[in-house]
Formats: structure tokens, sequence, C-alpha cells
């Protein structure tokens, strides 16, 4: 009787050794499973990462190789001489400038004013005419090269309807007498300037006439 009870709890206590290391197995499975579980979101995310930062630095590197194609590297002097040829322009232009009369006073301002409506006006006249040769040109059903001058006058006349120089600084109108425009540019530094350039905008008035000495007859 006692050694059927003895082998009973003998057969009890392996089962419930039996049974611990089954949990036991079932933690270390359970704990093993979340531990895979949060290395592989870890990885999904730095892969995510990864992709990010390739593409970001790929089109970094794009854009600049777009901008170091596409940039246009000017000499100093080819802009220097562009800046000289608009003031050349301005000079030559000055002896067309009407509508100063004698005794208005003259400003910068209205000096500059008055040099834009004529570029202006001029910039007009050109379309026209470019626009007139274009239908010709359509209505003769030839093939006809562009006229160069045509095309050089709208370039400068574009470009001095930004009363800017070359290095697109805004030329600087000054007065240099009460009849004439001084018109200078800026430039950039370390460029050497252009010495300014001077238009008359109208003849100088007459000197008054010399006071008749005393005792004089």
């Amino acid at each position: 009787m006692i050694q059927g009870l003895d082998k009973v709890a003998e057969r009890a206590a392996k089962l419930e050794e039996r049974e611990e290391a089954k949990r036991k197995a079932g933690g270390r499975m359970s704990d093993a499973a979340t531990l895979t579980d949060d290395t592989g979101r870890r990885w999904k995310r730095n892969v995510n990462l990864a992709i990010i930062g390739t593409i970001l630095i790929g089109g970094s590197f794009a854009a600049v190789m777009f901008w170091w194609s596409n940039r246009q590297t000017v000499n100093p002097r080819e802009l220097r001489a562009q800046t000289q040829e608009t003031l050349s322009k301005f000079v030559a232009m000055g002896n067309r400038l009407k509508g100063f009369e004698e005794g208005d006073s003259i400003t910068p301002e209205k000096a500059r004013d008055a040099f834009l409506k004529l570029v202006e006006s001029d910039l007009k006249t050109l379309n026209d005419e470019i626009t007139r040769d274009k239908e010709r040109k359509k209505k003769d059903g030839q093939f006809r090269t562009p006229d160069k001058m045509m095309t050089s006058d709208l370039n400068s006349l574009t470009k001095m309807q930004t009363m800017k120089d070359a290095w697109g600084q805004p030329l600087v109108f000054a007065m240099a007498d009460a009849d004439t425009v001084k018109i200078s540019a800026v430039g950039k530094p370390g460029v050497e300037q252009l010495e300014p350039v001077t238009v008359r905008l109208r003849a100088a008035g007459k000197p008054p006439a010399p006071e008749k000495e005393k005792g004089s007859k």
C-alpha cells in the first residue's frame, strides 16, 4: 500500500517537472520571438533610412551636376566691354532726347526716365518691324535668315531697358552740371571700373550780359 503511494507521488513529481520544463521552454520561445520581432523592426527601419539617404544623396549629386554643366562662365573683360557698349549707346541716344526746355530743372531721375522712355519707344518700333518682317517671310513662303542688324539692335535695346551694367548692377545717374547728366557703372569689386560718360541734355543757356562799368557811356 505504501509502495503504491510512493510510486504515485513519484509519478506526480515527474509530471510536475515535465510541466515546469514545458513552461520554461515556452517562456524562452516567447522571449526569443519578441527579440526576433524587435530585431526585424530595427532592420526594416535601418533599410528604409538607407534607401531615403541614398535617394537624397543621388538627387543632390544630380542637381549639382546639372548646375555645373549649365553654368555660364563669362570673362570679366567681356562683361566690361558689354557695359562700355551700353554706356556708349546712351551717349549716342542723348542727342535725340527732347523735353528739357530752357529754365527747367533737370534731375537724375528725370534724365533716367527720359532715357528709359526713348529706349522703350525704340524697342516697340523694332519689335513691330520684326513682326512685319516675319509676316513677309511667311507670305513669301521662303526661308530667310534673321536680320543680323535687327537681332543686334534688339539685344542692345533689351540690355539698355534694364538700366543695368553687364554684372546686373543698376547704372548710376547723377548731374555733372545743370544741363549734363553723368552715367556711371558700378561694376563688380575687384574689376577695374569704367570711366563715367556724360551726356548734355540741352544746350547751355546764354551767359548773362556783363554789367556796364559805372561812368561808362
